[in-house]
């Protein structure tokens, strides 16, 4: 795989933490002086189905780090040119039975649905040289933290470390995926993230058929912490990102993420009411059931909270980052970021 890649897979996330380490095991990016950029997000599909959604943006040209840094944040906004969407169905499989066909069909389908929203970005404006910006929904990314004194370790310690922790969490299947690590402020928790290779070759590919250029592949998570951590306030706090049926939560601490948990986050009620409020039309239109509520990551907020010796009732802020929800959709202790109000 070409070494861009492997570089913007541990530069795409979490790049809010100027003070953090970073581990990978390839050459960084290189410079961008195209003037188009196509960016696209591969999402893995559940029983309702999701989708591939792709943005072709106008950049502008030379841009120095500083401003790429703040064009993270959202200062500097890319025009945007057209849109596309294709849906991603769940392949079918045996009760109790995973396996590597399984996967292969997955990531098949993700394959064509993204072949599918590049041409038809073609059709408004060519693509041949422009840069590929993926971000992979957090169902496709394992993510864990662990804790421990790597301050004054060295980079080639962290990442045995990190493919130590991620071998212990997936057994053989860990040998299939790349490993990633992000040291956390402070140095005492490690951030890691493993994505799988035939992904990332799958993306390579694509970007390949369409003359593109892949050059950063991140987790979602990344990228909406990146835009929306700074709703946080100091001291501890919890902040998740939904997705689809998935949520990513997070536990920080003094801006250091502490612990990291991923699982579903809505519930539905026993009772249901025929008339839709514009709010559960919307959820609906995301492929999320309009009845749903998130009772279920409360209780996994709290637990998670627990793990690390926090008390719920102690936190200086909860962040949820999601799709459009309505107003009874979740608790009152949540600040809701509407993930889908503008394209970055």
């Amino acid at each position: 795989m070409a070494d861009a890649v492997h570089g913007a897979l541990a530069q795409g996330w979490l790049r809010r933490r100027v003070l953090a380490r970073t581990g990978y095991s390839a050459g960084m990016p290189q410079s961008a002086p195209a003037n188009v950029g196509a960016s696209a997000t591969s999402a893995a599909g559940d029983r309702h189905g999701t989708a591939v959604d792709a943005v072709l943006r106008e950049v502008d040209e030379g841009r120095s780090p500083q401003e790429a840094w703040l064009d993270i944040q959202g200062w500097l906004q890319h025009k945007v040119l057209a849109k596309a969407r294709h849906s991603v169905g769940k392949p079918r499989e045996p009760a109790g039975t995973v396996g590597m066909a399984a996967g292969r069909q997955s990531v098949d389908g993700q394959t064509a649905a993204i072949d599918a929203v590049l041409s038809e970005l073609a059709e408004t404006r060519p693509l041949q040289g422009a840069w590929l910006d993926v971000d992979l929904a957090d169902s496709l990314v394992q993510l864990d933290v662990v804790k421990g004194d790597f301050a004054g370790d060295s980079d080639r310690r962290l990442q045995t470390v990190a493919a130590a922790c991620m071998a212990e969490l997936l057994g053989e299947a860990a040998q299939r995926h790349e490993v990633r690590w992000q040291l956390q402020p402070g140095g005492s928790h490690l951030l890691i993230a493993a994505i799988a290779q035939a992904q990332l070759r799958a993306l390579t590919d694509a970007a390949a058929r369409h003359g593109l250029r892949l050059r950063s592949v991140r987790p979602d998570f990344g990228r909406q912490w990146n835009l929306h951590s700074s709703a946080l306030k100091p001291g501890t706090g919890v902040f998740a990102v939904a997705c689809g049926r998935e949520a990513v939560i997070a536990c920080v601490s003094r801006g250091a993420i502490v612990e990291i948990s991923s699982g579903g986050w809505l519930d539905k009620p026993a009772a249901a009411n025929d008339e839709m409020s514009p709010g559960t039309r919307l959820m609906s239109g995301f492929g999320l059931d309009p009845l749903a509520t998130a009772k279920l990551l409360d209780k996994r907020c709290d637990r998670l909270l627990a793990s690390v010796g926090q008390d719920p009732a102690l936190q200086s802020a909860y962040v949820l980052v999601a799709p459009p929800l309505s107003s009874e959709a979740v608790s009152s202790r949540w600040t809701v970021v509407n993930r889908e109000a503008r394209v970055q």
